[in-house]
């Protein structure tokens, strides 16, 4: 993929991120999503953020915006090796209701971000 496809990708997938967080919670502050790639199947899940708390989304609810959101995160990792050309574990997309948003990308970690409930776990990226 090219620098300009590449470009057009991180937008698409952080729009529809966005797009997300509004069809979860219209007064939403601030989503997560998380991308796991892995050669058998993929991973994904995310958190909206209102008045302090997070929120984990619903696939079930939301099955079509995440298989949407699947292939374009698929292929921002894909579109960013490392130097060595080594392509991401992880993606982490992090957007603002004034629809400002970041990407992280882990290389090393496969655990790095986890987003849960469970074991004590906030529903914010660890």
């Amino acid at each position: 993929m090219d620098k300009e496809a590449s470009a057009a990708a991180v937008i698409e997938l952080a729009k529809g991120v966005i797009v997300l967080a509004g069809n979860v919670d219209p007064d939403w502050e601030r989503i997560y999503y998380r991308f796991e790639l892995h050669d058998d199947s993929n991973r994904m899940n995310g958190s909206i953020v209102r008045n302090g708390e997070a929120r984990l989304i619903s696939s079930i609810d939301h099955g079509d915006a995440y298989d949407e959101l699947e292939s374009l995160a698929q292929a921002v990792c894909e579109a960013t090796p490392d130097p060595d050309g080594a392509i991401p574990y992880v993606l982490l997309v992090t957007a603002n209701s004034d629809f400002s948003y970041n990407l992280e990308f882990e290389y090393d970690n496969p655990d790095r971000w986890r987003i849960t409930k469970l074991d004590g776990g906030t529903g914010f990226p660890q």
